[in-house]
C-alpha cells in the first residue's frame, strides 16, 4: 500500500518504510522562523505529515529543503528513538513534536531496528 512520497521496491528498505511516512517538499521558503510561532510552511508541512501518518499508524518523517540551505530531516520524538538518533545534534520545536536533522548526518546515523 502506498503512503506517502517514499515508498520501497527493495526487500532491504520494508522495515523503514513499514515504520514511517514519508513526505518530501522542496520550498524555496520554508518560513523556519515560523517554528518559534508555530506558524509558516515548515509547520503546515510538518502537521499534515503528522496527520497521514496517524492514519497509516506510522511514525512522521518531513524530508525537505529551502534554496540556499541544506536538505533535513524532521522527526517526531519516537521517530528518533526508533532510530536511535537521540545523541545527534537537532533543532526541536517541542510545541509540535518535531526534531529537525541535517539529511547526511541522518543517512550516515539512523539505524531501522531489525
Amino acid at each position: 500500500q502506498q503512503a506517502g512520497d517514499i515508498s520501497c521496491i527493495h526487500p532491504c528498505g520494508q522495515k523503514f518504510i513499514d515504520q514511517f511516512f514519508v513526505e518530501c517538499k522542496a520550498y524555496k521558503d520554508l518560513q523556519f522562523e515560523g517554528l518559534l510561532t508555530l506558524k509558516g510552511s515548515l509547520v503546515k508541512f510538518w502537521e499534515t505529515t503528522r496527520v497521514e501518518a496517524l492514519k497509516y499508524e506510522k511514525f512522521p518523517l518531513l524530508v525537505a529543503r529551502q534554496n540556499q540551505l541544506p536538505p533535513f530531516v524532521g522527526l517526531c520524538s519516537n521517530g528518533l528513538v526508533s532510530l536511535n538518533l537521540w545523541n545527534c545534534d537537532t533543532i526541536i520545536a517541542r510545541g509540535i513534536d518535531l526534531h529537525i536533522i541535517h539529511l547526511p548526518i541522518f543517512l550516515r546515523t539512523a539505524k531501522v531496528p531489525e
